[in-house]
């Protein structure tokens, strides 16, 4: 059986000059202080094995999950564009979030990440949903103002609906000096199961608190 091999170049200021991504049949990166080129990937035509298989599994169900809360996402994983994001917050859940449901998966929505970062949570935060209105009230109390805590940063507000399978957001429109914010839920909402995630930001845009999660 003939055996293929392909053979990375490493560039020190060639001919090419150093790049990255895609160019043409090449893609380019830079690990540590050296250009590497590699040719473009080719897709397997042999068939998965139990094991790839089941991470493939594993993979879709949480991909899937992380694009439903992709706006607080975006907020809560701050380092690069928005794809970079999505990496990050996968990685932050494949190990801790997902776990065995025979035949598939499961998510864990209590161990489910959707932001890191140094800044306070809030203080003593709850939630309570209010039938007649049909709307979820999230409450906090004030606390002492430092460098991590401040009256002016914002909070993200994300909750699914695990029984319609829809998502609530309400990206930046509260203050933590708000001390309470009324989100108006999903007009077919029946009492089911909420996961509600709150996340701080930074008036600046420069950092956030982890995520706090709520259940209902």
């Amino acid at each position: 059986m003939r055996e293929e091999r392909f053979v990375m170049g490493i560039l020190y200021n060639g001919v090419l000059g150093g790049f990255v991504n895609k160019t043409g049949p090449l893609v380019g990166r830079r690990i540590g202080k050296k250009n590497v080129v590699s040719a473009l990937p080719h897709k397997s035509e042999l068939p998965a094995t139990e094991l790839q298989g089941i991470q493939r599994t594993k993979f879709k169900v949480l991909r899937a999950c992380l694009l439903n809360f992709n706006s607080l996402i975006q907020i809560g994983f701050r380092a690069g564009m928005a794809e970079a994001r999505l990496d990050a917050a996968f990685t932050a859940n494949y190990r801790a979030a997902i776990s065995e449901n025979p035949p598939g998966f499961r998510i864990d929505y209590d161990k489910l990440v959707l932001s890191r970062g140094k800044l306070q949570v809030l203080n003593a935060l709850t939630a309570s949903y209010l039938p007649d209105s049909q709307t979820l009230k999230f409450s906090w109390l004030s606390d002492v103002q430092n460098r991590i805590n401040r009256e002016t940063d914002f909070v993200c507000f994300s909750v699914y609906d695990s029984g319609l399978h829809a998502i609530t957001n309400a990206m930046l429109l509260a203050k933590r000096s708000d001390l309470s914010y009324t989100m108006q839920l999903h007009q077919d909402f029946t009492a089911g199961e909420l996961h509600c995630y709150v996340t701080v930001a930074s008036a600046t845009n420069k950092d956030v608190s982890n995520s706090v999660y709520l259940n209902l």
